[in-house]
């Protein structure tokens, strides 16, 4: 669900036991980071994920700008954080949000991302740093 919250309080409640960092600069790496994010969604059994971070992966590469950076995080009760920002000049999320809530127009494309972002009830997505950052926690 598109939900706000703050990145750095999430990761002071979470009991962090895997980190992992990325940064992403073509296709096929991203690709394969987006891989190797299944294989330890697979390794730590988190439950209830869905394609949001791949959908979060696919914005920031098309309407951002790479370098792209990536950290994924674990904690001991199976929640999953992943953090992606671009290095593009961002979005106003706030409007978007506004006009997705709404009912208007708000996207520039398709707006499949924040319909993803959406629809699953064991996600939350929150954007910061002028639209360049995307958290996704499962939980």
């Amino acid at each position: 669900m598109l939900h706000q919250f703050s990145t750095k309080r999430v990761l002071a409640e979470l009991n962090i036991i895997y980190k992992c960092d990325f940064t992403i600069t073509n296709k096929s790496h991203r690709i394969e980071v987006q891989r190797k994010i299944g294989y330890i969604i697979l390794q730590y059994k988190i439950a209830n994920t869905d394609e949001a971070y791949i959908r979060a992966f696919g914005n920031a590469f098309n309407h951002g700008k790479t370098p792209i950076y990536c950290s994924v995080y674990v904690s001991s009760d199976n929640k999953l954080l992943i953090i992606i920002q671009d290095s593009g000049k961002g979005f106003d999320y706030q409007k978007m949000i506004e006009k997705f809530k709404s009912g208007k127009k708000y996207y520039h494309r398709h707006g499949h991302g924040t319909h993803e972002y959406n629809k699953n009830t064991h996600s939350r997505v929150s954007f910061s740093n002028n639209g360049k950052t995307s958290a996704i926690l499962y939980n």
